[in-house]
């Protein structure tokens, strides 16, 4: 129906309204590297970099903070502080002591169930207020002292998002049961399992889609706009296990992992532009169960596959990539270090999500650390080690040397400096810090080598590296068919494609301006001309009412005067009941739209039915009048809605003839006896924008000062919008 469109498309907005109208083709990818490990056996075909302007980006395999200092930081653990007392206290010993992120879970950790998130609308709130204190204690406080927040979105272990069930699926771990692996695979919504260590058989297990994967839209898009919020961890210790026992072999295991991130990086991202998105693994081998270290020194045999197996991970992209790899480190395991150098060599960010070491016996604790777990994170340990490549180094790295050199973008303790009989809830009794003998001497060595690792971020300043990258990661556009050099953009969502090739390409809407993007709850993508917009998946493109009242109402536009809006004649169009339709549609365009205009040429009439091609009314037979030539008539008024006004000179021109649509203007020059259509799009993109310049021009920009719209991109704030409350159904 399109006669009853509405003047501008009031959808509810369903995720963060991204006016990415400065968005820059990418430029290519800087890699730092220590020398110690720069090898080239893997390659990152896809940019896993991502950067918003006022929002934690991953460029190069590092970390910056919005102002592009660099974030190579330490961090805490603490997963249930969202469920919990103690945050103020936490916060305030962070920055004290130069702590720049924590880490907390959606679902909390091992939470009794009074205590754990009942459903997805109970873990927004807790996030939402979470991230709101955190957001008004940086407020308070230098920016360069700015703490971060990453969300793990479930947990490999039990509770993990509601509904979700838990299984024993390998012979040698029995402590708990975890997600098995056809948790993973898409499409099968229930499976059976048959579990290890005779806990039995278990049917009617759901698969990601069915609980995790509706947890992860409720929760994304309520925190999108977040400036505390650093990521999104697809989950804690994720882990993709072959079960001969059900015949799932180590190949099938990891491909349904692999495309379960494909998955859930796109719907990420389609609901946040904004933020990082973290790979959920412990590292590659425990991943898979590859040993390829099985006695310390790796089997030269084995490492390609291990080489294979990270170049999976790496190409695990479907639209959007994720962009950090997410690591778990006790020990001074040399597994998930070989990950950071190879993810490094691939400019990769790598972060330790948890890092430290084990209590036991004395000898235990002597093997494992040297004995002094203080020591061993100040200083690492005299013990020597061989790299991937086979080259002898005389110790293993500290926590500064693995920022320094591995490298890592940072390393988070497990535990909670907060004091309170609830810091109880983030302990770790083996590993973590809280509650430990030696917990002082822990958190002074943290405490030390944070200050380190601050001070040499301040030292470096901005990035330009970082700010060179402008705008999303998204991958170059491939320079086919859909990319047209004139815009440096490309045409990547097919349903645009499509409809933007039927209905005339360049010379209907010009050449696009922006990358597909939601505004207004739809996506949405800038030609010159137009506006495409998608209101949901499989719904039909259709184009905006771009001049309707709510739009552009203007009639001055860069010292043109073009015709106003004319309720009499936009009144006047027939709807869509009456009958003969197409016909009707047809005369009226034809008495309001001629195509001789005061004795001149002006083909409005003929411009009109000749845009699509293919899809002139006038050519269709009159027998079907009511089928063929109604759906011609209807595809030309997709272009340009119904007449506005009536034909007019420009006032201080009469070379000029301009006639308003509904979404567009036509244009007669009567010097070269052309009519087209005028960029209006650019014009709406600079008001935007609200930055003088030629999409923005004087007399534009002071007609549109009142506009809800005008001078709302705002990179830097929630959402990219600077006055998100008038634009209802945004988010803020």
């Amino acid at each position: 129906m399109l006669a009853g469109i509405p003047p501008a498309r009031r959808v509810r907005a369903g995720v963060a309204i991204l006016l990415a109208l400065a968005l820059v083709v990418p430029l290519a990818r800087v890699r730092t590297v220590d020398a110690e490990i720069a090898t080239a056996p893997v390659s990152a075909a896809r940019s896993h970099d991502w950067r918003t302007p006022g929002f934690v980006a991953a460029v190069g395999g590092q970390l910056f903070d919005p102002n592009c200092l660099p974030l190579r930081s330490a961090g805490i653990n603490v997963p249930s502080l969202l469920y919990r007392q103690g945050l103020e206290e936490t916060l305030a010993w962070m920055r004290r002591h130069n702590l720049r992120w924590m880490r907390v879970f959606a679902t909390g950790r091992s939470l009794s169930p009074d205590r754990a998130p009942r459903d997805a609308a109970a873990a927004v709130a807790a996030l939402r207020t979470l991230l709101a204190r955190v957001e008004a204690f940086n407020a308070a406080h230098d920016a360069s002292e700015s703490i971060y927040v990453l969300v793990a979105l479930t947990d490999y272990y039990p509770p993990g998002v509601p509904g979700d069930r838990h299984a024993f699926d390998h012979p040698g771990f029995r402590e708990t049961p975890v997600l098995p692996a056809p948790w993973y695979r898409a499409g099968v919504r229930q499976f059976e399992f048959e579990q290890e260590h005779g806990f039995g058989r278990l049917t009617g297990l759901p698969n990601y889609e069915v609980y995790y994967k509706p947890w992860v839209q409720q929760v994304v898009p309520a925190l999108a706009g977040s400036r505390a919020l650093l990521g999104w961890q697809l989950g804690n210790e994720l882990k993709a296990r072959n079960s001969p026992r059900n015949g799932i072999n180590p190949d099938q295991a990891y491909d349904w992992y692999l495309a379960f991130t494909r998955d859930m990086v796109d719907t990420i991202r389609a609901l946040d532009q904004n933020h990082l998105i973290l790979m959920g693994a412990q590292y590659i081998a425990e991943l898979v169960d590859w040993e390829y270290r099985p006695k310390g020194d790796a089997v030269p045999d084995l490492v390609p596959t291990y080489r294979k197996l990270v170049q999976q991970a790496l190409d695990a992209c479907g639209e959007h990539c994720w962009n950090v790899w997410g690591l778990t480190g006790y020990d001074f395991n040399l597994y998930p270090l070989d990950d950071a150098a190879v993810f490094a060599q691939a400019g990769v960010a790598s972060l330790y999500t948890e890092y430290g070491f084990t209590l036991g016996t004395p000898e235990e604790m002597r093997q494992r650390f040297g004995g002094d777990r203080a020591t061993a994170i100040r200083e690492g340990l005299a013990r020597p080690r061989r790299d991937l490549d086979g080259r002898l180094h005389d110790h293993l790295w500290g926590v500064r040397d693995l920022v320094d050199r591995a490298p890592v973008a940072g390393v988070a303790s497990w535990g909670s400096p907060a004091p309170g009989p609830e810091a109880v809830l983030d302990a770790d009794i083996r590993r973590g810090i809280t509650g430990a003998l030696d917990e002082a001497a822990l958190w002074a060595a943290w405490r030390d080598v944070a200050a380190q690792l601050e001070a040499a971020n301040r030292a470096a300043g901005p990035s330009h590296m970082c700010r060179a990258f402008t705008g999303s990661s998204l991958p170059p556009a491939p320079r086919d068919a859909r990319y047209f050099a004139q815009t440096a953009f490309r045409v990547d969502h097919d349903p645009f494609w499509a409809y933007f090739t039927s209905m005339g390409g360049i010379d209907t809407f010009g050449y696009p301006v922006g990358r597909a993007v939601p505004f207004l709850g739809c996506t949405t993508q800038f030609f010159q001309r137009q506006l495409l917009q998608q209101c949901g998946e499989g719904a039909p493109v259709r184009t905006m009412n771009l001049l309707d009242p709510d739009l552009l109402p203007y009639n001055q536009f860069n010292f043109s005067t073009f015709p106003a809006y004319d309720p009499a004649v936009a009144g006047a169009a027939p709807g869509p009941e009456t009958p003969g339709y197409g016909e009707a549609v047809l005369d009226h365009i034809r008495s309001v739209s001629p195509d001789e205009f005061d004795g001149l040429p002006v083909n409005f009439f003929r411009t009109f039915v000749n845009t699509v091609p293919g899809m002139d009314p006038q050519t269709e037979p009159n027998s079907s009048t009511s089928s063929r030539q109604a759906l011609a008539a209807l595809a030309n008024l997709e272009v340009w809605g119904f007449p506005t006004s009536h034909p007019q000179y420009d006032p201080t021109n009469r070379g000029f003839v301009y006639q308003r649509f509904q979404r567009g203007i036509m244009h007669f020059d009567a010097a070269t006896s052309v009519t087209r259509g005028v960029l209006l799009a650019d014009y709406f993109k600079g008001i935007l924008a609200g930055q003088a310049g030629p999409a923005l021009p004087p007399d534009l920009a002071q007609q549109a000062q009142g506009s809800r719209f005008f001078g709302q991109y705002c990179p830097a704030r929630p959402n990219w919008t600077c006055r998100p409350g008038e634009l209802p159904g945004t988010p803020t």
